[in-house]
């Protein structure tokens, strides 16, 4: 009898117990394929208006969206979120700070020029790496449908290390990591996240 009715207050209490342990949340960002990119990003509610995240990406030899023929990306950022709602965290209102750590090698097709026929010709691909820290905040909101369906909307600005400038004393040089941009210097972030709450 006894473990019949420890059998039927766990029964009982498992719903409960599973609402109670939904501090973490797995999310997909749904426009990054657009662009060949993939975004996991894994949510860790702290208190009732605290939580952490970390964000990775991967792009895979992209055409869009940059300034270079092909370029791969890899970053990684860890958040802070607060949210501003009454209501619990990860629900509602919030404004965030994070880091970002992006690796990037540039693809870029080179053309020489042969003097006696007046042609140019394609000598081939050069490629070039760089390594960037950034640092961004951001603001948006996210609910979560039925205690399992989190759904997140996010802007804010984004500074990123690696933006060189191009001698302004020499009219003939170019800006060396101008292959890299807009992912170096300034630009905004953005996402639209669909995720699994646990």
């Amino acid at each position: 009898m006894r473990n019949q009715l420890a059998s039927l207050i766990v029964l009982l209490a498992f719903p409960a117990l599973l609402s109670a342990q939904r501090n973490n949340i797995i999310k997909l960002d749904l426009h990054a394929p657009i662009f060949r990119t993939g975004i996991v990003t894994y949510e860790r509610v702290a208190n009732e208006n605290v939580s952490f995240l970390l964000s990775v990406l991967y792009s895979d030899k992209t055409q869009e969206m940059s300034n270079s023929d092909y370029l791969t990306r890899i970053a990684v950022t860890p958040e802070f979120r607060y949210y501003l709602q009454d209501f619990a965290a990860p629900r509602g209102f919030f404004v965030g700070g994070y880091l970002r750590y992006q690796w990037m090698r540039s693809e870029q097709l080179s053309y020489g020029y042969d003097s006696s026929t007046g042609l140019s010709y394609s000598t081939g691909y050069t490629s070039k790496e760089i390594s960037t820290f950034g640092l961004g905040i951001n603001v948006g909101i996210q609910e979560v449908f039925k205690d399992r369906i989190a759904v997140e909307l996010f802007i804010g600005p984004l500074w990123n290390s690696g933006d060189e400038q191009r001698d302004l004393s020499d009219p003939t040089s170019t800006e060396p990591n101008e292959r890299f941009k807009p992912y170096v210097g300034y630009f905004m972030r953005t996402g639209v996240n669909v995720g699994i709450a646990f």
